[in-house]
């Protein structure tokens, strides 16, 4: 069908003309041919776009105006713009090939009929900074396809970009890897534009995103607005800017810098592009199916929840692509290194991720899974606690540490833990030997709501008679992370580095989409057919490859699906104390994998960070030499002052002579913590 639906907004229009002769004028029909010739359809036919199709028959006729049969001949003047081709005696195919006019004739015996077709520029709205007014329109091209992906381009794109070739990859990938793995994971989308794909627009636009001189960039983005109706019915509103589709825009190669100077290149652009498609192809089947198919469902999905899904999406995807590698395999360095297609498959696809993960463990105490925020940060958090929940499962019960009390002796690898008021003083004691410990603080239960008043704790620790612990001890530990490289330099794999995604721009346009669309969701819930809502054209899979081998965890279709949206969507999946789980996360964060036994509610099943991380440093990567786990950690030999965002936590580290005893207080604003504060306390040496 149509990329955008005949009977809505059309974007290239074939516009028919019929122009009958007989026989030139020139004398008498021989009364063996036919005296007429009509075509059908008789009046202007519009098709939406270069490659759509119309169907043309043709009815010859004697002097009384009865059908005779006669074999039907088919010319275009101008097969650049419009092709035509018979199918059979009288009926014929005409394919807008390019932008301008043809005509197309039709010849039995002496008479001919000829059709003028004129094929107009197709435009989509890239404006990403208004919903519905104010469109800025750009020139697209179809480039490729496959049985659920259209790719169109910009015809202002910036030269030396993709060929026609990458494009056919794209689409191949897409039908091979993506579309698979996402849609059995997450459902599939609606289809208000009536075409059975989603369209991807490579467009300059994105490169216009990014400010001059600028070395990240914007991979791409949708925007929930393509899936409202541009007109209005039945009193309710719509959405003039809205492209009626299932799209989502790319970024475009940009050799020689034309976009305010920025350079991208081909291999750099390509690297990202599938990664970016998988990612948005889950924004927008979150976004379709909770509008459209899931009518009951709150309209739109919180931000956090959203974007920590399209994480998922790309870890989904790089399993998938990994040749075998699956959750729960405690995946490190050396896993990914026994093999190229696993190094490929990681600097594709789950870099990103490992990137993001890595700048929230810089700065713990004031991020957290569920800010409101967007950052990089924040979506490193979401990725790696959903991750976190969906390998935890469902436990029966909350996990509850047994209380440290007054007085604490603990064995290495033991744990206590110590809530509001109870935590305003205790002691700990080493034993026979050195003795080191860590305090995890997490701030609980803060207001998770409220924006223009986010939750925080100034939290003040101090110790008292503690040896000090000048550096890390322990290869595992360290006070920060150096700056993030890609998994591509020194022994690590040979990959040319990547662009750093940028999501600054994304937050701003998740922004735009709470504020001015909601108000619009019964307008576009009254404007589609039942059929165009379900995306029942969408599950049609002619040569899409057997799913036996793909990772499908039901609980990403199952946050998608549902009514609520947040916390309250999350508990209602993992059946259990998010923030009590969240605390949990933030424990796993600093002693999964450091050579503890410790309970599986402290460990993180699918990824080995400690291994990982400093590997991706750019001080251990670029000389081949591990670098530092990046997670922040405090020595506390003294005061400390922390305030602590909602969902933040904060590690102090100390030690204890043989056989002494440290006092360690905690105070909140002069006073004994609140009850929304928790602590753990780990001894590691």
């Amino acid at each position: 069908m149509s990329v955008i639906s005949a009977t809505r907004s059309v974007v290239a229009i074939v516009l028919v003309g019929i122009m009958v002769a007989c026989g030139g004028g020139d004398g008498p029909i021989s009364p063996t041919g036919p005296a007429s010739l009509s075509l059908s359809p008789a009046s202007d036919i519009r098709l939406s776009g270069i490659g759509q199709t119309a169907q043309l028959t043709a009815a010859p006729k004697d002097e009384s105006g009865n059908d005779v049969s006669a074999q039907v001949t088919w010319t275009s003047t101008n097969e650049a713009v419009a092709t035509v081709v018979s199918t059979g005696a009288t009926t014929a195919t005409v394919t807008a090939r390019g932008f301008g006019s043809a005509k197309i004739r039709a010849t039995a015996g002496s008479v001919f009929q000829e059709i003028t077709v004129t094929v107009q520029q197709q435009q989509f709205n890239v404006n990403a900074t208004s919903t519905c007014s104010s469109p800025d329109l750009r020139n697209y091209k179809i480039e490729a396809q496959s049985a659920h992906l259209l790719i169109v381009s910009g015809t202002d794109n910036p030269p030396g970009g993709f060929t026609t070739a990458d494009y056919e990859a794209f689409a191949a990938t897409f039908e091979s890897l993506v579309y698979p793995v996402v849609t059995q994971n997450f459902g599939v989308p609606a289809d208000i534009d009536g075409n059975g794909k989603v369209i991807a627009f490579f467009t300059r636009a994105v490169n216009e995103l990014t400010p001059p001189n600028s070395q990240s960039v914007v991979g791409g983005f949708f925007f929930g607005r393509d899936l409202f109706p541009k007109v209005a019915s039945g009193g309710l509103a719509a959405c003039a800017g809205s492209n009626q589709a299932e799209l989502f825009y790319l970024l475009v190669p940009d050799p020689t810098g034309v976009v305010n100077g920025n350079v991208r290149s081909l291999e750099q652009v390509r690297r990202l592009t599938i990664g970016v498609i998988g990612h948005e192809f889950q924004h927008l089947i979150n976004s379709s199916r909770r509008l459209f198919i899931n009518q009951g469902a709150t309209w739109p999905e919180t931000v956090y929840v959203e974007e920590g899904l399209s994480h998922i999406a790309e870890e989904l995807i790089f399993y998938e692509a990994s040749g075998g590698l699956t959750p729960k395999m405690n995946i490190g360095i050396e896993t990914l290194r026994t093999s190229q297609t696993r190094l490929d498959a990681f600097n594709s696809y789950m870099i990103s991720n490992a990137a993001r993960f890595s700048t929230y463990l810089k700065d713990p105490s004031g991020n957290s899974p569920y800010q409101k925020d967007d950052d990089l940060a924040t979506r490193g958090a979401i990725w790696s606690f959903l991750r976190y929940l969906a390998d935890r499962g469902t436990p029966g019960t909350p996990f509850v540490e047994p209380a440290c009390g007054a007085s604490v002796t603990l064995a290495v690898g033991g744990r206590c833990a110590l809530e509001g008021s109870g935590a305003a003083q205790f002691d700990v004691t080493a034993g026979g030997s050195l003795g080191e410990f860590t305090i995890v603080a997490f701030a609980k239960d803060l207001p998770i709501v409220s924006v223009t008043q986010p939750g925080s704790l100034t939290t003040t620790a101090s110790a008292t008679s503690t040896v000090g612990v000048s550096g890390p001890p322990n290869p595992w530990s360290g006070t920060s992370g150096a700056q993030f490289s890609t998994f591509g330099t020194g022994s690590l794999g040979g990959a040319a580095a990547s662009l750093p995604l940028d999501h600054s721009f994304h937050a701003k346009l998740r922004g735009i989409e709470r504020r001015e669309l909601p108000e619009r969701v019964a307008g576009a819930r009254a404007a589609y057919s039942l059929t165009d809502r379900s995306g029942a054209r969408m599950y049609s899979a002619p040569g899409s490859p057997s799913m036996a081998a793909i990772v499908v965890e039901a609980v990403w279709g199952q946050l998608v699906n549902a009514n609520d949206t947040g916390m309250a969507n999350l508990k209602g999946r993992f059946g259990q104390d998010i923030t009590g789980a969240a605390r949990d996360w933030t424990v796993a964060n600093y002693v999964d994998d450091i050579g503890l036994t410790v309970p599986s509610q402290y460990m993180h099943p699918s990824w080995n960070f400690r291994t990982l991380l400093p590997a991706l440093s750019s001080n251990g990567a670029s000389m081949g030499n591990p670098g530092t786990y990046p997670l922040q950690v405090q020595n506390l030999t003294s005061s400390v002052t922390v305030t602590l965002a909602d969902g933040g936590s904060a590690y102090y580290r100390f030690g204890v002579a043989a056989g002494g005893t440290s006092t360690v207080r905690f105070t909140v604003g002069g006073g004994p913590p609140p009850s929304n504060l928790k602590l753990v306390l780990v001894r590691t040496k």
